[in-house]
């Protein structure tokens, strides 16, 4: 016999009618289709796994010390800084002429020509046209020219040519360390500016030398060109490349205690970069690694649901509400991961075991079943520990364990305020197991615990919210009843549980009392008696059409039945399965709620009645269609629908025993049961010869205990007038 305390059948109760529709090939290929849904989700978590690495910020002393796990180079910013303080020590200062001596000598040369002819005797053949256009040149030339040492004229040749320098003529000079008074410009300098500022023009030789002499002849006023010089240095600082470090692996990137500093952050995002290229997802051994993974575990949850749970395999809208819960998790980790690791502060330090399974075990024990949740809790932690970024050892211990006392508190849960105590017995579970995990580690300490406390009981709010939010709309989506929404339906301020104390009080009481008989005997073999206790109560509304045609709503003995044949009174009881199915819809109460409404009385006959015109009929049983006094079915197609119509027609018929012991009432139930079974309407439920047993002995010993006698208390004799 199946352990009760350990089983819940929310998935037998499922609304399937929408899958009944589906051809059996139709069905199989759903059912592939999810089972192919759930290994891709596995496939995808597995290849998109996540590297940590432990962030540190500018000035904070590592918890720890750190070690390089793989060879890697990084961008080197001491380095660089290094390099580029070189290069801008090689650019010396740079000089240019005084702009304003420039344009004075420029005056005084047109002033020599004007106002000077003794120069036109040496000149033959000048004319002003050519002497005001060399003066131009020379003029532009000297307004460009720069003059610095070798090293930096170096360093202007590294540079990249662009329309910035072309508008200089660099040269090589370095002028007096005093610059107080104007000096001589060797003549190699005039040469090369001559070659550089004339360079492919056409030119008279003779008016060039004219107008070069005549500059070389003046001192010049030097000056540093600050500007052009930091500029410079800006230009060689940005042409030099990044300088690249290499570390090896198991090289120390930084000791325990030690202040962080940019490049230790460099080392840590380098390595990560590396290391996530390194776990490329389409390398062809990993790829293949994760899809054996990946239908290895879905082959197990097939296996698993094969044997012990077929029912659940072999329909895919019970199928896709387990794969769409385990991918739900996946997707709620992969969530908190990449926030945890993308995020810039600290927090990943703080927050070493995500907590979540609980999360999953709380959905799949409510909507699913238990022994599913425990199997799924365990299996959905190995996946989400072979995925995970964090410590996977610490992780499947703090996850699982927590998950599995979900599991077990989750048993009798009534209220949805409750999963709020399911989850605070799963806290004070994680919580010692977070802090024993610290100690076994030695990374032990005041402010450690403490964060570790507030993450884990932040994780088990956060499922809280998430399981409270969602069971509605998965209960929606798939017509689930789970105990929650089934203790939702035993409101007495139900409409149809109002009509039936007001308009059928006997057809209430009697609906109350199958309900403690049916529940008793489903939970002795295993059924969900919850739901065969609160399915009860609704399982005769059909008699609120017609109360007064029915036994138990009858005042005085009298019978409306006498005013009808034998068959209008089948008719009429057995109308009361048709009206309650509509009812029961109109009202929209669950579909399995219907169901039982519909198989409650199987395709049983009306006996009474059939007799009854069988003895109209002269007693010929040939004279009477039989079908006619039959209800409509179908039978019985689960164990608490089974257990539903036993307690059914013994409560009814326990009414009309005389002598209410146990031995009578073990005769009215062996009687009961034999005819039942005889009748076929026990043919298409799950219920064994052994299970049967166990529903009869639990039957007889719930109604005794509900029909035991009292002891009847003399009469107490009034000595003395009562006022009012």
């Amino acid at each position: 016999m199946k352990e009760p305390e350990l089983e819940s059948h929310h998935l037998d109760h499922m609304d399937d009618l929408d899958e009944k529709s589906f051809s059996p090939q139709t069905s199989l290929v759903l059912r592939w289709l999810i089972l192919l849904l759930l290994g891709s989700s596995i496939f995808i978590f597995l290849q998109m796994k996540e590297t940590r690495i432990d962030i540190l910020k500018v000035g904070t002393p590592a918890s720890k010390y750190i070690v390089a796990q793989i060879d890697f180079s990084f961008l080197d910013e001491e380095k660089n800084f290094l390099k580029r303080q070189e290069a801008v020590q090689a650019i010396g200062p740079i000089y240019k002429i005084d702009e304003k001596q420039l344009f004075d000598r420029e005056i005084d040369l047109d002033r020599y020509l004007v106002f000077n002819p003794s120069w036109r005797a040496s000149a033959q053949g000048y004319n002003f046209q050519d002497i005001y256009r060399t003066v131009d040149n020379v003029q532009r030339a000297l307004f460009a020219s720069r003059y610095t040492d070798l090293s930096t004229l170096a360093e202007i040749g590294h540079l990249p040519h662009n329309s910035f320098l072309k508008k200089f003529l660099f040269q090589f000079f370095m002028p007096p360390a005093s610059l107080e008074n104007d000096i001589s410009i060797p003549s190699d300098i005039w040469d090369n500016l001559v070659n550089i500022a004339f360079a492919g023009e056409i030119y008279d030789k003779e008016t060039l030398s004219f107008v070069v002499d005549y500059y070389k002849q003046k001192n010049w006023q030097l000056k540093e060109d600050v500007l052009l010089g930091q500029m410079l240095q800006k230009m060689v600082q940005d042409s030099i490349p990044n300088q690249y470090s290499h570390m090896q692996a198991g090289e120390r990137i930084i000791d325990e205690g030690q202040v962080a500093t940019t490049r230790n952050i460099a080392m840590l995002v380098a390595m990560k970069k590396k290391m996530r290229l390194y776990h490329n997802p389409w390398k062809s051994q990993i790829f293949l690694g994760t899809a054996i993974l990946s239908a290895i575990l879905c082959i197990t949850w097939c296996i698993y649901l094969r044997y012990l749970h077929s029912d659940v395999l072999y329909s895919a809208k019970k199928m896709l509400l387990l794969v769409l819960i385990l991918i739900l998790t996946l997707g709620f980790y992969k969530g908190i991961e990449y926030f945890l690791l993308r995020n810039t502060s600290n927090i990943l330090e703080h927050v070493r075991y995500p907590i979540i399974v609980p999360f999953a075990a709380v959905l799949l024990s409510s909507l699913v079943n238990v022994r599913i949740a425990l199997f799924s809790c365990v299996s959905i932690s190995i996946v989400l520990s072979l995925g995970s970024a964090m410590d996977r050892n610490g992780f499947f211990i703090a996850n699982v364990l927590p998950a599995i006392i979900c599991v077990m508190a989750m048993q009798g849960l009534h209220k949805r305020k409750q999963v709020l105590n399911v989850l605070a017995k799963a806290f004070f579970i994680a919580l010692p197991i977070v802090l024993g995990l610290d100690l076994f580690k030695d990374q032990a300490s005041m402010p450690e615990l403490t964060y570790d406390a507030v993450a884990t009981l932040g994780f088990m709010l956060l499922s809280a919210i998430l399981v409270i939010g969602l069971m509605p709309v998965f209960e929606g989506l798939f017509r689930v009843m789970t105990d929650i929404s089934l203790m939702e339906f035993m409101d007495p301020s139900n409409p149809l549980l109002k009509r039936l104390m007001i308009e059928a009080p006997g057809t209430y009481q009697h609906s109350i009392v199958v309900g403690n008989l049916s529940e008793a005997a489903a939970i002795a073999v295993g059924a969900n008696g919850l739901f065969c206790r609160v399915s009860t109560q609704y399982h005769d509304i059909g008699k609120l059409i017609a109360p007064q045609y029915f036994t138990e709503n009858q005042q005085a003995g009298v019978s409306m039945h006498q005013l009808l044949t034998p068959l209008e009174s089948a008719q009429v009881i057995i109308s009361h399965i048709t009206e309650g199915v509509a009812m029961a819809r109109k009202a929209g109460l669950p579909e399995s709620f219907v169901e039982i409404i519909r198989e409650h009385h199987g395709s049983s006959l009306v006996y009474y009645f059939y007799h009854k015109q069988i003895e109209l009929m002269g007693g010929d049983g040939s004279l009477v269609d039989e079908k006619e006094f039959r209800y409509f079915g179908p039978k019985p197609r689960t164990k608490e629908s089974a257990i539903i119509m036993i307690a059914d027609s013994l409560e009814a018929a326990s009414r009309c025993l005389d002598d209410f012991s146990e031995e009578t009432v073990s005769n009215l139930v062996e009687r009961i049961v034999s005819e039942k079974a005889e009748d076929g309407q026990f043919d298409e439920c799950q219920l064994t010869f052994e299970e049967l047993q166990v529903i009869k002995k639990t039957l007889i010993k719930t109604i005794c205990a509900y029909g035991h006698s009292r002891i009847k208390y003399p009469l107490r004799r009034i000595t003395k007038p009562v006022s009012l």
